[in-house]
């Protein structure tokens, strides 16, 4: 009434019911002048922001399970505006392209991309963009200290009325450790690979469960077969000599049984008619149920 003009009541203001409940409100206080002008009382509005209370703090829970997800998955999220061509980042973001918390310009991200993957990366986003459809890319970058790491990037934009895309939004995963280790399995199996080839050593597995049968080339050729032809378990034991095909199957029923590891020496008929000597290692896998489903030889 003072100052003769609309103004707002202190903010955090709660009005307390006769039965002792609470409302949080918005209000504010105008004058009331008479015919000259003269201030003669003021009314008060009381607005009941109750439903906006609760829906603030819905949205501050979902903001931090979302940032708690995303912790979880070590995900760090993004979000270009296409437009201005500018960028908004977490800090994990920053840390995965950058190495640093530190601010992040949408260039600066852009040049962390490996010049060799930089054109297939725009193309994505311009054709994600172009076709409203989700954007995903795997690509390396290259770090502050000229280190070069592999991530995934997925996301989809928002369009205004118009079509217009006015944000693209998403997540970048670091999946360095994951490329490493499936190089490391790929060049462990290649070893093996060659390994087995230089001792001629075949590997083979049945799974008791459905009697299928799967049998590398090496192992075919034990026996006399080529890699495209076709190999069973009841043709290997077939192939084996009478005199020792009840050893073989006494054997390999121990280590069914048993789950347990079976070596065993036996004479092999090709389909040519020759005789070949055949070691056999390998052992029975029993599963959840204790019970062996699986023999395997290598």
């Amino acid at each position: 009434m003072k100052e003769g003009k609309i103004v707002g009541l202190a903010n955090h203001t709660v009005l307390i019911a006769k039965n002792g409940s609470e409302r949080p409100i918005d209000d504010s206080a105008a004058p009331i002048r008479d015919e000259s002008g003269t201030i003669i009382g003021a009314v008060l509005v009381f607005r009941d922001i109750s439903e906006r209370k609760r829906t603030d703090r819905g949205l501050r829970t979902s903001e931090v399970r979302r940032r708690r997800a995303l912790d979880a998955a070590e995900l760090g999220s993004w979000n270009i505006d296409p437009a201005k061509n500018s960028l908004l980042s977490d800090e994990r973001f920053r840390m995965i392209l950058h190495g640093s918390t530190d601010p992040l310009s949408h260039e600066e991200a852009f040049a962390a991309i490996h010049p060799d993957d930089m054109e297939r990366v725009q193309t994505r986003i311009g054709k994600a963009l172009r076709d409203r459809a989700p954007f995903e890319e795997t690509y390396r970058i290259r770090g502050a200290t000229g280190d070069s790491r592999t991530v995934i990037a997925r996301g989809m934009a928002e369009y205004d009325v118009h079509g217009q895309a006015i944000m693209l939004p998403g997540a970048v995963l670091d999946i360095t450790r994951q490329i490493q280790a499936e190089e490391k399995l790929r060049e462990s199996e290649e070893r093996l690979r060659f390994a087995l080839k230089a001792a001629r050593t075949g590997t083979w597995e049945l799974d008791a469960r459905n009697d299928r049968f799967s049998c590398c080339d090496a192992c075919k050729q034990n026996f006399g077969r080529g890699g495209s032809e076709s190999f069973t378990y009841q043709e290997l034991i077939a192939s084996i000599h009478p005199e020792d095909r009840q050893r073989f199957l006494q054997t390999m029923d121990h280590a069914m049984r048993q789950a347990g590891e079976f070596d065993v020496e036996y004479r092999a008929h090709w389909p040519d008619e020759s005789e070949h000597w055949v070691q056999m290692r390998g052992n029975g896998t029993a599963h959840a149920n204790g019970r062996t489903t699986t023999l395997s030889s290598g």
